[in-house]
């Protein structure tokens, strides 16, 4: 039986409206829009965090939906009549960086018309505003499109230095958002240059012959990506937590594989939490120990929990479960498993906040370090709540949609939380007693998580190989 097979590509986003490339800018819009409407004032230090944010977001999603095309493309031209599938891939990638570009863009033109508002006080600089924040955005996810099919072989390899580009343009930020919306012929003539690169996009998963080697195309049945100390990317599943009294349904390795495969970039997300670190430490200012949650702080706290939760669930490692060593002596019990899992995750989360703690120490000027080294300890409790969070929704509904939803939850009710101590006069101070709070929902949901994964069935998350 021929088993390499490919199923036809639908025309849809990658993987639906939980798409991991769609995700990031669209919780980064709405951001944006929330403020928008209910800032009094947006400042211009905001406005360019947000700002630099969503280009990195837009330019790994157009990356990531340009390398997926290619490898669509590629496995269908193995196959005897590859000219309808190489055109289903060609019309999902433009689809897919169309929808993400658009949602990506309102939230952003939305806040940059705010604050041209906040700043002058007339709707005269708004157009020069929104057209220097259009161009920004859109040069980032050309220049992400580009890269992603440079990653494959199907650009020349110079074209990955543009990552190089990316960066230098967001540590000088503020100037050339400035300059464009100064110079908006400028700006018009950068949008036009861009529809003109832009252009060949599409015509470029048709290369017969590729500019060099790139990555590989991984095979219809990826090797699980293992971690040399033997932890393994946890693959959502359709199956759901029964608690011994349904069936789980097992779907099967290939169908998990597949479900998987383009969800791996994922793990690699938190990285993001490390830049804006770097970029923005007025921002990571917020954070420090004893600061009262209050002003634009009632809105971006609950997000900043929204986006630790999606970070930490979409990339959680745990042990390995192939077959075989579940029946070797000494193999990992149910709970010992799930224990571990729990406790890596939450070991590998802290590891990412310390980094990004001693970045922004060594870059912050003498009489700030002691301020930002304080921040360690305000973002240790959200890291630990939003890891534990994150494993027990996990174990809840091992699905992306299930993973977002909670998030919005619990996001939720963290701003209802806010909230209601802002109405009664007692503002939310990020101090001992908040740390303490945090500390105790993170071992309450700790030990709910692991209870919840002891009574789930393991199979479908095993390697059948």
């Amino acid at each position: 039986m021929n088993t390499n097979w490919v199923a036809e590509p639908r025309l849809g986003l990658e993987d639906g409206w939980t798409d991991i490339g769609l995700l990031g800018p669209g919780l980064v819009s709405v951001l944006a829009l929330v403020m928008a409407v209910g800032a009094s004032t947006v400042p211009m230090g905001l406005l360019h965090g947000l700002l630099g944010l969503q280009a990195v977001l837009l330019a790994l999603a157009a990356a990531m939906t340009t390398s997926s095309a290619a490898v669509w493309a590629t496995r269908w031209r193995a196959r005897v009549a590859p000219s309808r599938g190489e055109a289903l891939a060609r019309q999902r990638m433009c689809m897919q960086l169309w929808v993400t570009g658009v949602v990506g863009l309102l939230g952003l033109l939305a806040l940059a018309a705010r604050a041209e508002v906040g700043l002058s006080l007339s709707l005269a600089r708004v157009p020069e505003g929104m057209l220097a924040v259009l161009t920004f955005l859109l040069a980032a996810q050309v220049l992400g499109a580009w890269c992603g099919l440079a990653w494959r072989g199907l650009a020349d390899r110079w074209v990955l230095w543009g990552w190089c580009v990316l960066g230098l343009a967001l540590a000088d930020l503020g100037s050339i958002r400035a300059a464009l919306a100064q110079a908006p012929w400028l700006a018009a003539l950068s949008l036009l240059a861009l529809g003109v690169i832009a252009y060949p996009l599409p015509k470029q998963l048709g290369r017969g012959q590729p500019s060099w080697a790139g990555i590989p195309v991984a095979p219809v049945r990826p090797l699980l990506r293992t971690h040399p100390l033997g932890a393994t990317l946890l693959p959502f599943t359709d199956c759901r937590g029964t608690g011994g009294n349904r069936p789980a349904v097992d779907p099967g390795p290939a169908a998990t594989a597949a479900r998987w495969d383009g969800r791996w970039t994922a793990s690699y997300f938190p990285s993001l939490l490390l830049s804006q670190v770097v970029m923005n430490p007025l921002a990571w200012a917020a954070h420090a120990w004893g600061q009262s949650v209050d002003g634009l702080g009632l809105l971006a706290y609950p997000a900043w929990i929204v986006l630790l939760i999606l970070l930490a669930g979409g990339s959680l490692w745990h042990p390995g479960l192939h077959w075989r060593q579940r029946l070797a002596p000494g193999a990992w019990s149910p709970l010992g498993w799930a224990v571990r899992m729990l406790l890596s995750n939450l070991v590998f989360g802290l590891l990412w906040l310390t980094a990004g703690v001693v970045a922004v120490v060594w870059l912050a000027a003498p009489h700030q370090q002691a301020l930002m080294a304080g921040t360690w300890l305000t973002v240790l409790g959200d890291v630990t709540l939003a890891g534990t969070t994150a494993v027990l929704l996990r174990a809840w509904r091992n699905q992306p949609a299930g993973l977002v939803l909670g998030a919005l939850g619990a996001g939720g009710g963290v701003l209802i939380i806010v909230l209601l101590a802002a109405w009664v006069g007692h503002p939310l101070v990020r101090g001992p007693a908040w740390l303490a709070v945090q500390l105790l929902l993170s071992v309450a949901f700790g030990i709910a998580a692991v209870q919840r994964w002891v009574r789930r069935d393991l199979n479908p998350l095993a390697e059948h190989g």
